[in-house]
């Protein structure tokens, strides 16, 4: 169980890593593209939300791993 744990709470981190540098990304050049802080905002909600989703599926497979396991 402990290793299924580490390995979402891994994949889960690395999304988030994914998204944060995705922010900054589109923080530092998508204004610059669009001049718009509209589309810069909702860009960026996108992604962390996109974010958010990929560390619940992780979770949710560690659990059904788990469950499968027993």
């Amino acid at each position: 169980m402990a290793t299924g744990f580490l390995t979402a709470a891994f994949f889960a981190g690395v999304f988030f890593v994914a998204a944060f540098f995705a922010a900054v990304f589109a923080v530092l050049f998508w204004r610059d593209l669009t001049g718009s802080f509209f589309l810069l905002s909702v860009s960026a909600a996108l992604i962390l939300n996109l974010s958010f989703r990929l560390q619940a599926s992780a979770w949710r497979i560690n659990a059904c791993l788990d469950v499968n396991r027993w």
